[in-house]
C-alpha cells in the first residue's frame, strides 16, 4: 500500500455514507497499522484516526488527548510505563460508539483496497 497524503486519496462514496477515510498513512510500529483521517457527512474532518491490528483482528482508534497529572505533566501508566490518554469524542450511546467506529474501519479498509 502506497503512503498518499493528500485529499485525492478519497475514497468516492454515495451521498448516504456518514464516513469516509481519507488521507492514509501506512505504518508498521506494532499494532499501529496506519493514520488517517475521518470526513463525516456535513464536512467535519477528524484528523489523527489510528488503525490497529492484532491477531487477525482490526479496530480504529479516535485521536485523544494526553492525560495529565496534578502537575499538569503526560501521566505515565504505572502498569505499562506509557503515556495515558483520553478520550475528546464522546458517544451518545455505547451502540453509536460501535456502530460508528464500525463504519470508520469499513471505509478505512475500502481505502486501503482501493489503493493497492
Amino acid at each position: 500500500m502506497d503512503v498518499l497524503s493528500d485529499s485525492s486519496n478519497r475514497i468516492r462514496q454515495n451521498s448516504d455514507t456518514p464516513v469516509r477515510a481519507l488521507n492514509l498513512a501506512p505504518l508498521d510500529k506494532g499494532v499501529l497499522r496506519g493514520t488517517f483521517d475521518l470526513e463525516l457527512q456535513g464536512g467535519l474532518i477528524v484528523r489523527g484516526c489510528l488503525l490497529f491490528q492484532k491477531d487477525g483482528n482490526e479496530w480504529v482508534g479516535l485521536p485523544g488527548r494526553p492525560r495529565l497529572d496534578r502537575d499538569g505533566r503526560a501521566y505515565i501508566d504505572p502498569k505499562t510505563g506509557k503515556k495515558s490518554y483520553e478520550d475528546i469524542f464522546e458517544f451518545a450511546s455505547k451502540e453509536a460508539k460501535w456502530k460508528f467506529l464500525g463504519e470508520a474501519l469499513e471505509t478505512v479498509k475500502a481505502l486501503a483496497a482501493n489503493e493497492s
